[in-house]
């Protein structure tokens, strides 16, 4: 599909049934919040009529031109949240579209052989605004891992959970799916994580399911290694 006809398609699709030309971030982590009613003209008008989108990549933290190679890849797949799929040779290093309309996005990113087969498969999530050129990037490079780890009252978990009435927690991290473990085991790890910085909304719930406490983390996760977010929940003791 050619670019002009993705963007109509786009458009069509974002715009169908009514659905408006903006959408809430859903991270999956719980940083997105309500919009703020008393500033409704403002927000809404970075959302009205189209912008542009530019989207660059690097292999393994190098310029595509010669890293790509390198890597035995030859084209990036790109995958709009709405419409078709295109490639770009991997050496091209960007992709640009002109009169995107406004709104959120998530952007498949695929690294392909010359055979098709995909070396990395990523997400780029991001947001273009009216009137301006929108700059997105991802760098393929090896996936890392992201542990996700919490205290209590500022206590290790293990020890401290069964004398709260912190029953379980639920983590939720962009892009993945929510998580949910006993208190007392002090930590989740997600796996094949694309490198980069995430988000970790935690909520420590009872055993009948009512919420103890909520609380947000941030952290980086490395190609090729672990990153660690920490959340400390606070509780309030058990009744003997």
């Amino acid at each position: 599909m050619d670019r002009t006809r993705l963007v109509v398609a786009l458009v069509g699709a974002l715009c169908l049934g009514g659905a408006g030309c903006s959408s809430r971030n859903n991270t999956g982590d719980g940083d997105a919040g309500p919009a703020d009613s008393g500033d409704a003209g403002s927000d809404a008008a970075v959302f009205i009529g189209p912008g542009d989108l530019h989207l660059t990549w690097t292999v393994n933290g190098m310029p595509a031109a010669t890293a790509c190679a390198v890597a035995g890849a030859a084209t990036v797949e790109i995958q709009l949240s709405f419409g078709g799929t295109m490639q770009v040779p991997c050496a091209a290093g960007e992709f640009s579209q002109t009169g995107v309309l406004a709104g959120q996005y998530s952007i498949g990113t695929n690294l392909l052989r010359a055979d098709g087969t995909a070396i990395y498969r990523y997400t780029v999530e991001t947001t273009v605004q009216s009137g301006e050129t929108d700059e997105a990037s991802v760098d393929f490079s090896p996936p890392g891992s992201l542990s996700v780890r919490w205290t209590v009252n500022g206590s290790p978990a293990a020890s401290t959970c069964a004398t709260t009435t912190a029953y379980g927690v639920q983590v939720q991290v962009r892009t993945r799916p929510n998580m949910t473990v006993t208190c007392g085991a002090g930590r989740v790890t997600y796996t094949n994580v694309q490198a980069g910085h995430f988000a970790a909304h935690g909520i420590a719930f009872t055993q009948d399911s009512h919420t103890v406490n909520e609380q947000d983390g941030e952290g980086d996760v490395p190609s090729g290694d672990t990153g660690v977010i920490t959340l400390d929940f606070s509780a309030p003791a058990r009744m003997p």
